[in-house]
């Protein structure tokens, strides 16, 4: 019986490790993100703020991944959105938007918001994009992303050569 606990435990410590990691690399991610896209002009003036909408354990490293960091002269901001009616509040560079928030009404409802701005919209949802720029895509054991260079490109946000071969481009 000590047995199966003991190794009941070690699983969930070994899943909670393998989960956190894979938000550590979703967080070095966004960072590069920050370094590979270049946002218009009206976007540089103030804090360049990162918006995490429904992943509190993403916005940590996130947060962490990112602080102290700038993006041109701009100071990077995580911000952890806890409802959908704060998303319009702060003028967002980038919206993360959690797994459990990425049904495709949600995403599409979400997206809408942010039609005329030049948020880059990032998705936890295994490479579907429903309107969003990239989709973070799990590769088995691997993390990778997912691309619509068409949805980059319309919020006035261009892609570098090094972030379009860091990822899949789908239409």
């Amino acid at each position: 019986m000590i047995k199966r606990k003991l190794v009941l435990i070690v699983g969930i410590l070994l899943a909670t490790s393998l989960n956190l990691s894979a938000q550590n690399y979703k967080a070095k991610f966004i960072n590069a993100f920050t370094r590979y896209m270049d946002w218009p002009d009206r976007a540089k003036q103030g804090f360049f703020n990162i918006g995490v909408y429904g992943s509190f354990e993403l916005y940590k490293e996130i947060s962490e991944e990112t602080m102290g960091r700038t993006v041109g002269s701009q100071n990077i901001v995580a911000i952890n959105i806890l409802k959908e009616n704060q998303l319009e509040l702060t003028k967002l560079h980038i919206l993360v938007i959690g797994e459990k928030y990425c049904t495709p009404e949600q995403l599409n409802r979400i997206t809408s918001k942010f039609s005329n701005s030049y948020t880059l919209i990032v998705t936890e949802n295994n490479g579907i994009l429903n309107g969003a720029g990239i989709s973070f895509q799990n590769k088995g054991t691997t993390l990778g992303f997912k691309y619509n260079l068409g949805n980059i490109k319309n919020k006035g946000i261009a892609a570098s050569g090094q972030f379009k071969s860091m990822g899949e481009e789908v239409n």
